[in-house]
């Protein structure tokens, strides 16, 4: 059983596959969006700008590619997630920035979320399937839900302390035999959206890179991972600190353990992790657009909006996860290890995160007589998704001269993701006894 992916195959797949299907599901308060976006001509010129800077910077294929995606996510996004476009110029602006700083190598971040949603929506295909007996992957996440919605499930846990009246619609959305088939498209949505905003926090990770090679003697550069108390308090009954509790609900009142530990998770996501900041933006940016801040969302839509938060902040904790790796064998915070049975919907972001390497460039640099030529490269130009007697491979298909950058890069990931079952993420839920990263020449 094969699934590939490419870039041709996106640019024809998704016109005709995309789940938002010009739906809004998500609302936003109109005079609330106004006032974050207090001026709509200058973010139309900020975003107009920023395409014109970095078609000046890039090659015409990247830049041709990226504006192509980013404005179909953008007619896409603008009619559920509208403040999208306030931060869209800034994404652009800070992932070329990334790309050619010499303090780290970087990848592009830009189109790859949108090949990241693209991935996601073909692995829901019900003409697509990668898993063991014949099962398809929605159906499985259905299952999940089913028991996260019940009474030991965190989603029934935070449904129930943050709407613990009666509200419109209960009884049939937490009875999946009759709601089935709204779950599955809810589900998709949330997929794609978290997919195509996942990385949203990146130009924070950058700065603090930025920061930490810079010599700073007297603390000019205040760094930003002192705000883990204030974090605390404001978002403390947000689905976003439930992994952190083995996915139950937070204690009401911590204690100094608790408390320490949520604070120096908290910091290190801040300090090292695109993730964790991504779903703060995420989320301020909704709580800043509601019409009445005092009034409630529906439930499902919380819900939804909260888990799609999750999930930016959970597909990049592998970090946070094994901690400084003293020993390389057991992680740090083993019990925040991603199972697919305790959250399907990070899960799938962060398979999809790992397959998404294909046309996605760094740079290169070459000098020649008076002038700098800046070279945009893919390593690979497809993946596939092959199982083989409950073996996942994940396999790229790369150019010769890129075969053995490749093969080392890969290495550190199929430890850090899916060593031995203790790697970050775990996946044995679908019937998947191992996961293996492989790199082939085309």
């Amino acid at each position: 059983m094969t699934i590939s992916f490419s870039y041709s195959d996106y640019r024809s797949y998704m016109p005709i596959n995309n789940p938002l299907n010009n739906r809004k599901f998500f609302p936003f308060g109109v005079f609330a969006y106004k006032n974050l976006d207090i001026n709509s001509h200058e973010i139309k010129r900020d975003l107009k700008r920023s395409l014109e800077e970095l078609q000046k910077r890039t090659s015409r294929e990247y830049y041709y590619q990226v504006s192509k995606s980013e404005f179909v996510s953008l007619e896409n996004l603008h009619r559920l997630i509208p403040m999208f476009r306030v931060i869209l110029p800034n994404i652009i602006i800070s992932d070329w920035l990334s790309l050619v700083t010499w303090n780290k190598q970087k990848r592009d971040h830009t189109l790859h979320q949108s090949l990241t949603a693209y991935i996601i929506t073909k692995l829901f295909d019900e003409n697509e399937n990668f898993l063991p007996n014949n099962e398809r992957l929605i159906d499985k996440c259905l299952e999940v839900l089913i028991k996260l919605l019940d009474n030991d499930g965190f989603l029934k846990s935070f449904l129930d302390h943050n709407y613990p009246e009666q509200w419109h619609l209960k009884d049939f959305f937490l009875d999946i035999s009759r709601s089935k088939e709204i779950w599955k498209r809810i589900f998709k949505e949330m997929a794609y959206l978290s997919a195509i905003l996942h990385d949203i926090g990146y130009s924070f990770q950058f700065t603090n890179i930025i920061r930490d090679s810079s010599y700073d003697p007297i603390n000019f550069f205040e760094k930003p991972y002192n705000y883990s108390k204030q974090i605390i308090q404001g978002y403390s009954s947000y689905l976003l600190f439930y992994p952190f509790f083995q996915y139950n609900l937070p204690p009401k009142f911590l204690n100094s353990y608790s408390q320490k530990y949520l604070e120096d998770i908290i910091d290190e996501g801040l300090e090292k992790t695109h993730g964790f900041p991504g779903s703060l933006i995420f989320l301020h940016l909704f709580d800043k657009t509601k019409s009445n801040p005092l009034q409630k969302n529906h439930p499902i839509i919380e819900l939804s909006i909260q888990w799609i938060a999750m999930a930016i902040m959970m597909h990049d904790m592998k970090k946070i996860y094994w901690g400084k790796k003293s020993n390389g064998i057991s992680p740090d915070r083993g019990t925040i290890q991603l199972k697919f049975e305790n959250d399907p919907l990070s899960s799938i972001l962060a398979l999809a995160d790992v397959i998404q390497d294909f046309n996605r460039p760094s740079v290169l640099f070459e000098n020649k007589s008076n002038r700098s030529i800046i070279k945009y490269q893919a390593s690979s130009e497809k993946a596939e998704l092959i199982l083989n007697n409950r073996e996942l491979s994940i396999t790229y298909h790369c150019r010769s001269e890129e075969y053995l950058k490749k093969k080392r890069d890969i290495k550190g990931d199929n430890h850090d993701y899916f060593e031995n079952g203790l790697g970050y993420l775990n996946l044995s839920y679908l019937g998947i006894d191992s996961v293996k990263l492989d790199v082939q020449i085309i």
